[in-house]
C-alpha cells in the first residue's frame, strides 16, 4: 500500500467536502476512485489490498487507519495528513490542495471525476450504490449470499472485470501493482523500526 498517496487521496477528498467526512462515505469515494483508475489508466493510486464486505468495497489497510486499529503498519503518513473529529475525517492543518504533491494529474482528474459523480450524495446512497451498481462487489459477494466477513478480490479479478483483460495481462499487471504494494510495505517498516529506535 502507498500510504502516502492514501492520505493525500483522502485529504482530497476533505477538501472537495470543505468539511469533515465520515469513514465509510471517505472509503467509498476512494474506492470509486481506485476503481476509476484501474478502469482509465490501469494502475490504481493506493494500490492496498482490496475487499468485497458486506458494506461494500474497501481498501483494506486504508480502512484500517481510518479505524486508527492497533498494529495498522503505517509510515506516519496518515497522521500528518488526516486526523479523527467527532465529526468524521478531517484534514490536519496546514493541509490544503498545494501539499498534496504525491498525487498526479491523472490522479487529480480521476478524483475530481468521483467528487462531481458522487460528491453529493449521502453515505446511504453511496453504499448502495457500490453494492448494486459495482459488478465485482455483485460477483464476489452477493451471488456467494455471505453475510459477515470479508473475500479478498485478487487485482487480476478487478482487471478483467473493469478492463476486460485477459488472464495473462491481467496477471502481469497485477504484478507490477504486487511489486508497489512491497515498496509501500517496506517505507512503512523502516518508518516503523526508526520511530521505535
Amino acid at each position: 500500500m502507498r500510504e502516502r498517496q492514501a492520505a493525500q487521496m483522502a485529504a482530497a477528498f476533505i477538501l472537495r467536502a470543505n468539511r469533515a467526512i465520515g469513514k465509510l462515505r471517505l472509503m467509498k469515494l476512494m474506492y470509486l476512485a481506485e476503481r476509476e483508475s484501474m478502469r482509465r489508466f490501469v494502475f490504481p493510486i493506493v494500490c492496498d489490498d482490496i475487499f468485497a464486505m458486506r458494506m461494500g468495497m474497501a481498501l483494506s489497510r486504508t480502512f484500517d487507519l481510518m479505524r486508527a486499529k492497533p498494529g495498522t503498519p503505517t509510515s506516519g503518513e496518515w497522521g500528518q495528513h488526516i486526523v479523527r473529529t467527532n465529526r468524521g475525517l478531517d484534514v490536519q492543518r496546514g493541509v490544503s490542495a498545494s501539499t498534496l504533491g504525491s498525487l498526479s494529474r491523472n490522479d487529480i482528474d480521476v478524483i475530481d471525476q468521483v467528487w462531481k459523480a458522487h460528491g453529493r450524495q449521502s453515505e446511504d446512497e453511496l453504499v448502495h450504490e457500490v453494492h448494486h451498481g459495482l459488478e465485482e462487489w455483485v460477483d464476489q459477494w452477493a451471488r456467494q449470499s455471505r453475510r459477515s466477513g470479508a473475500i479478498k478480490v485478487p487485482y487480476e479479478t478487478l482487471f478483467q472485470t473493469l478492463r476486460g483483460m485477459n488472464e495473462t495481462d491481467a496477471a502481469e499487471a497485477a504484478e507490477e501493482v504486487a511489486y508497489f504494494q512491497a515498496m509501500g510495505d517496506a517505507s512503512s517498516k523502516g518508518a516503523g523500526a526508526q520511530s521505535a529506535s
